[in-house]
């Protein structure tokens, strides 16, 4: 997000393939516009990386942050920002409720939209969960959450809010939805070049959210 901006582009990999190797010009790519948009390099980045099962974190760990790590190193050899790696992890069987007011009467209802998860059965790693969407229909799923690699200094309340905050910022919907708006808006793009385009969208459209 370049402030109230969004900046895309994409790099089209084998079926089945979910670790990325060439994220960090991706990184590059954006922060190469960031800088010719503002003049200057951020001091913090957040990475949000949805779409990777349980047995491919370590993967991620070991390719993608090195690769992103480049990425900042080619746009200039000395800049090194705060940086924060959270992986996103939607499809879980964790389930969350509220006691009391549930529909028809009911003992439970789906949790309030906001609800964080953070201690008594989260690892010991930085992991959380969060129900960020209002479901009045069927079972609330929350969203995991795993910080797989952290240099800022924000504190864990931080990370929390700001996760939550973003989940309102997606143009489509009025409300929250369950992940960051950034990492809807990456599918609805992968989604569209997938079955359409297959090639790289013109360069005029990098800065528009053109696949909504």
């Amino acid at each position: 997000c370049i402030r109230d901006r969004y900046y895309s582009t994409i790099r089209m990999q084998n079926t089945g393939e979910e670790v990325m190797p060439t994220v960090g010009k991706l990184v590059e790519a954006a922060l190469r516009a960031y800088l010719a948009k503002n003049k200057q390099l951020p001091s913090l980045i957040i990475f949000y990386r949805d779409g990777v099962a349980d047995n491919q974190i370590n993967s991620i760990i070991k390719v993608e942050i090195d690769s992103i790590k480049q990425g900042f190193a080619r746009v200039e050899p000395t800049y090194n920002p705060q940086f924060a790696h959270v992986v996103i992890t939607k499809k879980i069987n964790d389930r969350f409720f509220e006691l009391g007011g549930g529909r028809d009467g009911g003992k439970y209802r789906n949790p309030t939209s906001g609800t964080l998860v953070c201690s008594e059965i989260v690892s010991d790693n930085f992991d959380f969960f969060i129900c960020a969407q209002n479901v009045t229909q069927g079972t609330a799923t929350p969203t995991r959450y795993n910080v797989v690699y952290n240099s800022t200094t924000l504190s864990a309340e931080t990370f929390y809010l700001l996760t939550f905050q973003q989940c309102f910022n997606y143009y489509n919907w009025t409300g929250a939805i369950r992940t960051p708006a950034c990492t809807q808006y990456a599918h609805k793009l992968g989604f569209l070049i997938g079955q359409t385009f297959q090639d790289q969208p013109h360069i005029n459209l990098e800065n528009t959210l053109f696949y909504l």
